[in-house]
C-alpha cells in the first residue's frame, strides 16, 4: 500500500516527495500567492480593510488625470495621441458627464483642451490626499480626495475635492469575463 501511495504522489503534478534532490516539498493544497488578492477584487462584498488599496489607486487616477490633460492640451503631440488621452480620461471617472467645477463636465474640458480653446494653459495637480477615507454610505462605497490645482499660465492655485467611488465592473480576461471592484473619480468641486 505504501508503494502505491508513493507511485500515486509521483504522478501528481507539482508535488514532490520530501527530501527529493534539488526540489522542495510542495503541499498539493497550497494556494497560489495571488489567489487571495484575486478573490478580494472579484468578491461580491467588500471589507473595509481593502479600502486603503483603492484609495491609493484613486490618487494615481487623479495623477493620471493631470497627465492626460497635459497631453490633450499640448499641440506638439500627434492628434491621435491626444484623442486617445481623451478616451483614457473618460475611463478614470464614473461618467464623462461628471461635473468638474468651472470647466463644466469631464467631456467638455477634454474637448475644449483638444480644440486648443482652454485658456488656462498647463494644469498641475499636486498635494493629493485622502480627506474622507472610503466608507460604506447608503448603497455604495465612497470617499473624497483633496488636491491643489495650479494653472501655470495664470499662476493661480486653488484647492479642490473629488469624490471617489467603488463600483463592480466586468473585465475580460482572455475568453472569460470577471466582475472586479474598481475605484472611479467623481464630481470635482472647488473647496
Amino acid at each position: 500500500m505504501k508503494k502505491f501511495i508513493y507511485i500515486l504522489l509521483f504522478f501528481i503534478p507539482g508535488y514532490t516527495l520530501p527530501g527529493a534532490v534539488g526540489q522542495a516539498a510542495v503541499n498539493p493544497t497550497q494556494v497560489r500567492p495571488n489567489q487571495q488578492l484575486e478573490s478580494q477584487f472579484q468578491a461580491n462584498n467588500l471589507s473595509a480593510t481593502q479600502f486603503p488599496a483603492f484609495e491609493k489607486r484613486a490618487i494615481q487616477k487623479l495623477v493620471d488625470f493631470g497627465d492626460y490633460l497635459e497631453i490633450i492640451g499640448n499641440p506638439a503631440y500627434e492628434k491621435s495621441l491626444r484623442e486617445h488621452a481623451v478616451e483614457l480620461i473618460y475611463g478614470l471617472f464614473v461618467s464623462k458627464n461628471v461635473s468638474i467645477g468651472q470647466w463644466g463636465t469631464v467631456s467638455a474640458l477634454a474637448h475644449t483642451r483638444l480644440a486648443g480653446k482652454d485658456k488656462s494653459g498647463d494644469i498641475i495637480i499636486t498635494d493629493i490626499s485622502v480627506s474622507q477615507p472610503l466608507k460604506f454610505q447608503e448603497n455604495r462605497v465612497a470617499g473624497e480626495l483633496t488636491f491643489a490645482l495650479k494653472s501655470v499660465k495664470n499662476n493661480i492655485q486653488q484647492t479642490y475635492s473629488s469624490e471617489i467611488t467603488l463600483r463592480q465592473t466586468h473585465k475580460k480576461f482572455g475568453n472569460e469575463t470577471i466582475g472586479v471592484w474598481e475605484v472611479f473619480l467623481g464630481e470635482i468641486k472647488e473647496k
